[in-house]
């Protein structure tokens, strides 16, 4: 019982607020980036790229947000937990949707569409299951799914140098800061959105302009 207290410190007040509205501005990011993305987009294809990734952004700020606005220890806040991690998946394929739909396509941006959101349920089932701790299954589930897109780094070279670099520079900015998701100094969780934040800025950018 005292380990499990020691590995999830109490937030506090400020911390929390400082946590909620980094990703509430997240949230408000997310709608006009999905707002610009819609104007942009030409084909049936970038449409459904542009919602899928516009709302995964969405999803993922305005359940962090809401997670970080509840009592800790309350009923809600456990609720907003699940749905908090669970966006983390839902976030990781989404932003790779446009990429396999419009840049990648045929069978094999298809087949990665298909096997990465089968990832994402499982991810999200294990969140269920195991509400209250980060497991290694999941972690390692997080980052897998982030980084498979190194196998089709070709075909991502090829179409674009530059959205090659704003995807990669992306990923790195989130895996560096799982070092201070980690942590339990004060304000770092706080950090960790920002480099959250960067992540999503870096291959919004990169879609954006390369893939629409």
């Amino acid at each position: 019982m005292e380990q499990k207290k020691k590995r999830s410190r109490e937030q506090s007040l400020g911390e929390e607020i400082g946590n909620a509205i980094t990703h509430g501005i997240g949230a408000i990011f997310a709608v006009v980036a999905l707002v610009l993305m819609l104007v942009r987009q030409n084909t049936a294809l970038e449409l459904a790229g542009s919602i899928i990734f516009g709302w995964s952004m969405f999803f993922v700020y305005l359940s962090s947000c809401l997670y970080h606005c509840f009592k800790h220890g309350s009923k809600v806040k456990r609720l907003f937990r699940i749905f908090d991690h669970s966006s983390i998946y839902i976030q990781i394929a989404g932003t790779y949707a446009p990429i396999l739909l419009c840049v990648i396509q045929g069978w094999l941006g298809w087949t990665y569409f298909g096997v990465q959101w089968a990832v994402v349920g499982i991810g999200i089932l294990l969140r269920i299951l195991k509400p209250h701790k980060n497991t290694v299954p999941q972690v390692i589930l997080c980052l897998f799914l982030g980084w498979s897109g190194l196998s089709i780094l070709p075909q991502l070279y090829a179409f674009s140098t530059e959205l090659t670099w704003f995807i990669l520079a992306g990923g790195l900015a989130y895996s560096a800061g799982i070092a201070f998701y980690a942590s339990r100094f004060k304000y770092a969780h706080f950090v960790w959105h920002f480099f959250v934040m960067f992540g999503t800025i870096l291959h919004f950018i990169g879609i954006y302009l390369y893939v629409l």
